[in-house]
């Protein structure tokens, strides 16, 4: 049948030309190439976090970098930086599109005091929930402040126990609101908790 033969013909041809320009790109351009193709991996039919391994791990091969996320950076897809792609806060699973909506307000976060108050205050126009907050840690994207991962979940955990004027009393010790002074997150341990929260901040920083 030439109606069904040609038809196969257009779109192999078709096919054919797309796979040419996707190859050439990848070969020169492969910077460009894997930025915009990690941005758009989430649209995928597929798993999109598999989808994304195998490209992260494509584009180690060709010699590129994938930095992790970084909340400072404020990039919601996949962008370049320098000569590697910083990971794009968007495809980061349990970030809220309303925390991503906003993050554009958010001053640049230097230490712990910046991560309690934007988890826990609304100082910045912008508080994340939990969920975005654990998601955003386990990922790396606090590696400014300088501190573990494993410190901030903790730290996130135990302030999220605190009663409203047990946190509100932190929160004002911060701020230079009080007599004691914090200079340090392990200055947090001197703060009056009652014995059996003392104790647990004790055990986790």
């Amino acid at each position: 049948n030439c109606g069904r033969y040609a038809f196969n013909l257009s779109h192999a041809a078709k096919y054919a030309r797309i796979g040419y320009e996707t190859a050439y790109f990848k070969c020169h351009y492969p910077l460009e190439f894997f930025t915009v193709y990690l941005s758009y991996s989430k649209l995928k039919n597929k798993d999109p976090l598999d989808e994304l391994a195998k490209l992260v791990n494509d584009a180690r091969s060709f010699g590129i970098q994938v930095l992790s996320p970084n909340i400072n950076a404020k990039n919601i897809e996949f962008s370049i930086e320098g000569e590697a792609i910083r990971f794009g806060l968007s495809n980061i699973k349990f970030v809220t599109s309303k925390f991503l909506d906003a993050i554009h307000t958010l001053p640049r976060l230097t230490d712990w005091r910046d991560f309690i108050r934007l988890c826990f205050t609304d100082k910045f126009g912008i508080k994340p929930n939990k969920n975005t907050v654990e998601a955003l840690v386990v990922t790396g994207a606090f590696g400014d402040l300088g501190l573990g991962r494993k410190v901030l979940l903790n730290l996130h955990g135990f302030l999220s126990d605190l009663t409203d004027k047990e946190l509100g009393f932190l929160i004002n010790c911060l701020d230079g609101e009080t007599l004691i002074k914090i200079n340090s997150i392990y200055d947090l341990k001197t703060l009056p908790y009652p014995t059996r929260r003392a104790a647990k901040l004790a055990s986790l920083i």
